[in-house]
């Protein structure tokens, strides 16, 4: 069973008793226990939002107001944004009104089967995101026990530090970033979004920072070190020349490619997809990093022997502002495979064959 609390805004009291009956008959089909919370205007939904942690709401356009040119739905879905982290759709006679960037999970007409409004709340709600996000969830829960059970108990160092003159909130900053990484530390398995941060917290050039060439679109990672880029008060930064690698985004090449260095070309399909398998698990060489496909990336693998460097001139003059950048968990991985790459060292070859046999032999007399 799945519990939910909904927040439906709706001036229309004949919508309401649609809507009530509607999940009614889906709480019985579905055993979810969704709970329902209705506002009448723009005021009462307000005092709600305030007072109160829906786990999502369906909101109408046009609320109490005659005002042909008036629409409250958009007003509260703006407080939303701003207070709550809870999913909005928007259902309304008049969709083509929200605009576009508007803060929702979808618009939709008035006349929408509500069984797919709800099947999208009970879908997210599953997901987690809500229990995660929303103000009473499980980040602000971990917020609340480093607050008060490891900078409080230590303020007084940490007010020592400020009287020194020492900048204490980035310091700060990493610290509850890395106690909240604690609660990722349970073994289990990434999906490929959590590789990639999009769009980026800023603007600024970082490790991992994916960037495009803007006369051909091919894409790059950023591999100098953190502390190169930083830009000082000059604007300048610390490198005079930012180390990038190319990234092969046509997978379907790759993936055939490999298939047919293995042999298995003719093979079943089961035998391509074990050599496909090892490709993305970074097992066919080292001379590459395998880099997954999300809605807004193609993926591809980073050619470790595609490095290039450019000045920071050059950067700006040529390459797109990064979209998106690989996640530090990723990019260490990522960092210590090239680095392996080029510190590698080989040594002559011996007649392996000979000293085998010989071995064998001594084996074999004993």
């Amino acid at each position: 069973m799945t519990d939910l609390s909904l927040l439906i805004v709706e001036d229309d009291q004949t919508q309401i008793d649609s809507y009530n009956f509607n999940i009614e008959d889906f709480n019985e089909e579905n055993d979810h226990s969704i709970t329902v919370t209705t506002a009448t205007n723009f005021e009462a939904a307000q005092k709600l939002i305030d007072e109160h942690d829906f786990d999502s709401a369906v909101i109408d356009l046009k609320l109490d107001t005659q005002s042909p040119d008036k629409f409250a739905g958009l007003e509260l879905i703006e407080l939303i944004t701003n207070k709550a982290r809870c999913p909005v759709i928007v259902l309304s006679a008049n969709p083509e009104n929200v605009p576009e960037g508007a803060k929702t999970v979808m618009t939709l007409e008035r006349t929408t089967e509500f069984k797919t409004v709800l099947n999208t709340f009970i879908c997210i709600k599953k997901s987690g995101l809500t229990d995660i996000m929303k103000r009473t969830g499980i980040i602000e829960k971990a917020l609340n026990s480093i607050y008060w059970d490891n900078i409080i108990p230590n303020i007084d160092k940490w007010l020592q530090y400020t009287e020194n003159g020492e900048d204490t909130v980035k310091p700060l900053l990493r610290l509850t970033v890395n106690h909240l990484l604690q609660l990722l530390e349970d073994g289990k398995r990434s999906l490929p979004e959590e590789m990639y941060i999009r769009p980026p917290m800023n603007q600024s050039l970082r490790t991992g920072s994916i960037i495009k060439n803007k006369e051909h679109s091919n894409a790059f990672v950023v591999l100098s070190p953190e502390c190169d880029l930083v830009l000082r008060p000059n604007g300048k930064m610390k490198t005079d020349h930012i180390l990038i690698c190319g990234i092969d985004t046509n997978l379907t090449k790759l993936y055939n490619e490999e298939i047919s260095k293995s042999g298995k070309s003719e093979g079943n399909s089961k035998k391509k997809k074990s050599v496909i398998e090892n490709y993305i698990k970074n097992n066919q060489g080292i001379n590459y990093h395998w880099l997954p496909e999300t809605s807004f990336f193609t993926g591809g693998v980073i050619q470790f022997r595609d490095v290039h460097s450019c000045t920071f001139t050059e950067y700006t003059e040529n390459f797109e502002k990064p979209e998106f950048q690989i996640s530090s968990p990723f990019i260490k991985n990522i960092l210590s495979r090239f680095s392996a790459y080029y510190s590698r060292q080989g040594q002559p070859d011996f007649d392996f064959k000979n000293l085998a046999k010989s071995e064998f032999t001594k084996i074999s007399a004993q």
